[in-house]
């Protein structure tokens, strides 16, 4: 049954949810607590995540499509520093 209400778009949904969790901690991420910021219910929130955990997923999903990477070659050691020093580009 629709709620007469408009859809909030996922990234406006993510981007929020990443807001909450950078000034307030991710114990304060709560589907009570995003609905609650969004003007929303947590049935909404229900309708494109199935569960905290799947939320906080697609927030890590969110950060890293916004990442900008250099082109520039990693360096030709073994994967532990390929990763650290992608992190540090991230």
């Amino acid at each position: 049954m629709p709620s007469g209400r408009p859809a909030i778009p996922l990234d406006r949904i993510l981007s929020a949810a990443l807001r909450i969790a950078d000034e307030e901690g991710t114990q304060a991420l709560t589907m009570r607590r995003l609905a609650s910021e969004l003007n929303s219910s947590t049935a909404m929130l229900y309708r494109h995540f199935e569960s905290r955990a799947d939320l906080v997923l697609q927030i890590v999903d969110y950060v890293f499509k916004e990442a900008e990477l250099s082109n520039s070659p990693l360096p030709q050691t073994d994967w532990r520093q390929a990763c650290r020093s992608l992190a540090r580009r991230m």
